[in-house]
Formats: C-alpha cells, structure tokens, sequence
C-alpha cells in the first residue's frame, strides 16, 4: 500500500522516507525516484550524478506549522 503522505504531498517522483514532529514544525524527509533529470546549463537529459548533498526546503505549512522537506 502507497504511504498517505506520498499522497498527501501529491508531488512526482518522491516518496517520503520519514516524518519528525518538531516542536515548532514538521519535518518531512522525501528521496527522488526518478532515474534522471535535466540539466539547468545545457538542458539535456541525464542519469548521471554531479551533485549529492541533503537540501532543506521550507515548504507552505502543513496544520498550521512550518513544514520543511
């Protein structure tokens, strides 16, 4: 069965890996699933990985409290 918050979120190609309630907000740990993706400079489609690092994105809020990805 697919996790309810992979659909709650509604986005393409991420599933969520782990959820923390913080005591001012949400955290939401999401991976990719997709096997490539476009190149901002060049524009041509990859597989290949420049870059792996965790990013943290703070996203709209989620029952009124500040939600990261």
């Amino acid at each position: 069965m697919e996790n309810h918050l992979n659909l709650i979120l509604g986005l393409p190609e991420v599933t969520v890996r782990e959820f923390t309630m913080l005591e001012d907000g949400i955290c939401i740990k999401i991976k990719l699933t997709n096997l490539g993706t476009y190149c901002p400079v060049c524009q041509s489609y990859t597989t290949e990985i420049n870059q792996n690092r965790p990013i943290v994105v703070r996203d709209l809020p989620c029952f009124e409290k500040i939600t990261y990805l």
